[in-house]
Formats: C-alpha cells, structure tokens, sequence
C-alpha cells in the first residue's frame, strides 16, 4: 500500500514545488497551494514534513531568500526591487529575515 501512496506523494511534492518556483514573486496562500494541487492542507504538510523536514510556508520562504541571494549577487537591482521581485513588499521585513537567515544584511551581503 506505501508503495501505490508515494509515487502520488512524489507528484503532489514536484508539482508544489513548481507552482512555487513560478509564483514566488507573488502572494503564494497555502490554501491556494492546495487547491492548484487538489489535496488538503493537512495532506500538503505531512508530504513537506516527510519530503522535506519542513512546512510548505518555511520552504516557500526558504525559497523567496535563496533567489534574492542569487539577485542580490547575480544583478545590480536595487535591494528593494530585489525584495518585491521575490514577494516581499515590505522591505524592512525581508532585510531583518534575509540576515535571521544569512547572517548579513541584503547590503552587507551585495559588498
């Protein structure tokens, strides 16, 4: 039976991860997460949790910071084009987690 539930499970995790990777310069609600891929919310954490060891929210966000790394060092975009390009519109707000996460501020990151 495990063997028939991870296949869909496999599909059901590429398939958020997708919809992520296309909308991370958007407003991404985990409720319209699992409506695209047609399971519950409860269905979509238990299949980040095994995959993953985390939540759909903290890999959305996990992934919003890893491409405003890549911006931040591959463009000369100001910091807060950077910020809205990967969903954060408020900028204060993506400079305090980018440094939880990084350890530097977006500005000391670009130097």
């Amino acid at each position: 039976y495990k063997e028939l539930i991870t296949p869909q499970n496999d599909r059901i995790l590429e398939g958020a991860k997708a919809y992520i990777e296309e909308h991370l310069g958007e407003s991404i609600a985990v409720e319209a997460l699992c409506e695209h891929l047609g399971v519950g919310r409860t269905k979509l954490y238990e299949i980040f949790r095994n995959a993953l060891k985390t939540g759909a929210s903290k890999y959305i966000l996990r992934r919003r910071l890893h491409r405003a790394k890549r911006l931040l060092k591959t463009t000369q975009l100001p910091i807060a084009e950077v910020a809205a390009s990967v969903g954060f519109l408020d900028y204060n707000y993506f400079s305090r987690v980018y440094k939880k996460q990084y350890g530097k501020s977006p500005k000391q990151y670009r130097k």
